[in-house]
């Protein structure tokens, strides 16, 4: 599907932003859970903090 889509090397560009957008949606969502239900923080800050950290 995707393929037929792409013409261009602009084209493939933004699919490729496009699949990283979303894999980074993934990883924060699945951060997310683990804090939740694994590890809870004792703070809305140190919640901040450790999701900040796994992007930098």
């Amino acid at each position: 599907m995707l393929t037929s889509l792409v013409a261009s090397p602009a084209d493939e560009a933004k699919v490729l932003a496009h699949i990283r957008t979303v894999a980074n949606l993934w990883v924060a969502y699945f951060i997310e859970l683990y804090q939740a239900v694994v590890a809870p923080a004792t703070s809305a800050f140190e919640a901040a903090g450790s999701v900040a950290a796994k992007f930098a």
